[in-house]
């Protein structure tokens, strides 16, 4: 309201200095029509027309910023380039003296000369008045549009000030249920961390423990395999002296063990049995295999079950 009053405010003072400047014109164009007509008729007006451009004036035009103040001192400039011959500035009438005194004589052709450019001049000050008077005329109808587009764009603007409110407030809103979303999400992510910590916590223990377990397995085998190894290297011990050649020198013979506290069988004793295969080695090179001496391998598996005992001639 503050800012519609203010344009009224402007609206009124616009109008009533184009009204004062209509009829400052007016005043003036009527002056000049005056002071051309009493100039052509022979009257002393030359001064009297400058007189009446001072008369009535507000007192806001005299500024020396305004246009009139502009047009009135290019009239005086004008008027002081154009002066009369000096026997017409003088304010009394031109008309000769009804006495029959020493008055001087007046030049009536230099008079008229001087008065019909007087007429010219006055004529193209009055042309150039209205034209001026036109060009402020249109100054104010486009004054006038383009307040009127101010005002408007200035009630878009407050309609889109509104909408712009109303939408920084629904940002508002959603910002707030953001934050409290994020802050959620933020204490359910230091959970899970947590729990992953505590996951990965376990996991090392059990891996620790597995691999525990692994190695003392591993001991394990390692011990039973040099357990092995010592009762296969009494074996070869045992076997290893020289004998008379056997006719079945280069057989395999297997055996299966069920527990490391059975009684060991002899090897010699299973000869001919149904479990034992030769390798069909041929004749020839049994004969020459014959008079080297027996020798006795055992091979544990890894199973350490089964145990597999190769004799060889």
């Amino acid at each position: 309201m503050r800012k519609y009053s203010a344009g009224k405010q402007w609206e009124d003072l616009n109008r009533k200095r184009q009204e004062a400047e209509n009829e400052e014109l007016e005043a003036r164009r009527t002056a000049a029509n005056q002071a051309v007509r009493a100039q052509v008729a022979g009257l002393p007006s030359l001064t009297s027309w400058n007189a009446t451009l001072s008369v009535g004036r507000p007192q806001y035009y005299q500024d020396r910023g305004s246009r009139f103040y502009r047009s009135q001192k290019d009239a005086t400039e004008l008027e002081a380039q154009d002066d009369p011959p000096p026997q017409y500035q003088q304010q009394a009438s031109l008309t000769p003296p009804a006495s029959d005194g020493d008055a001087p004589e007046v030049d009536n052709n230099e008079q008229i000369r001087y008065l019909q450019r007087e007429v010219v001049q006055k004529e193209s000050r009055i042309k150039r008045l209205e034209s001026e008077v036109e060009v402020e005329k249109d100054k104010r109808r486009r004054l006038q549009a383009e307040r009127h587009e101010a005002v408007d764009a200035q009630r878009r603007a407050e309609a889109e000030l509104c909408q712009l409110r109303s939408q920084v407030a629904n940002l508002d809103q959603l910002l707030d249920g953001s934050i409290k979303r994020q802050k959620e999400l933020e204490s359910e992510l230091d959970i899970c961390r947590q729990e992953a910590r505590e996951l990965k916590r376990q996991l090392h223990e059990e891996r620790c423990s597995h691999e525990s377990d692994i190695r003392a397995q591993e001991t394990r085998e390692t011990q039973i395999r040099h357990q092995f190894e010592d009762t296969n290297r009494a074996l070869e011990n045992q076997v290893g002296r020289r004998r008379r050649p056997d006719p079945d020198v280069g057989s395999i013979l297997e055996d299966t063990v069920q527990s490391e506290d059975s009684p060991q069988r002899d090897f010699a004793s299973r000869k001919g049995q149904s479990n034992t295969f030769s390798t069909d080695a041929p004749s020839r090179s049994r004969r020459q295999d014959r008079g080297t001496a027996g020798r006795a391998y055992v091979s544990i598996p890894k199973n350490g079950n089964r145990r597999a005992v190769w004799i060889f001639g």
